[in-house]
């Protein structure tokens, strides 16, 4: 299904105890017709931020995997190119950090992939081609 109509990424920042929101940050603003087709069931929102201890980052599906500092300051983003998914699925995935590097899969039918990313500039470290297409919405892990 493709939605309809002005949609917003939004990343918000609660304070732990209270709730209260001390920052927000429209990450994107997607178009009436977005990109690739998407269940129903799902969002772009599917994946969970992660943290280094000192940058956000955020995967919001096909759109950009986007990071901030502790202040909500938007600091790169990393486009990705839209592909189908499975059954119209979607990402979900949850990107990880490890040695300053911030690794994500982008599992799709048509060009699957995992890369990492240098945590700071958001410049490509590698990427590695997956040979089939994949569906996949399983976090990525570091096994030491």
């Amino acid at each position: 299904m493709k939605p309809k109509g002005i949609h917003h990424w939004m990343v918000y920042c609660l304070d732990i105890e209270t709730g209260k929101v001390l920052w927000s940050q429209e990450a994107h603003q997607g178009p009436a017709k977005p990109r690739s087709a998407i269940r129903r069931t799902n969002s772009n929102a599917s994946a969970t931020p992660t943290t280094d201890g000192e940058r956000l980052y955020v995967l919001f599906g096909e759109h950009r995997l986007y990071c901030y500092d502790f202040d909500g300051k938007p600091l790169w983003t990393y486009p990705i190119n839209p592909k189908e998914t499975f059954f119209d699925y979607g990402h979900g995935a949850s990107p990880i950090t490890h040695n300053g590097h911030v690794i994500f899969t982008y599992d799709n039918q048509e060009e699957s992939f995992i890369a990492s990313l240098d945590g700071k500039t958001g410049e490509l470290i590698w990427k590695v081609d997956r040979d089939e297409p994949t569906t996949s919405w399983g976090a990525n892990i570091i096994l030491l």
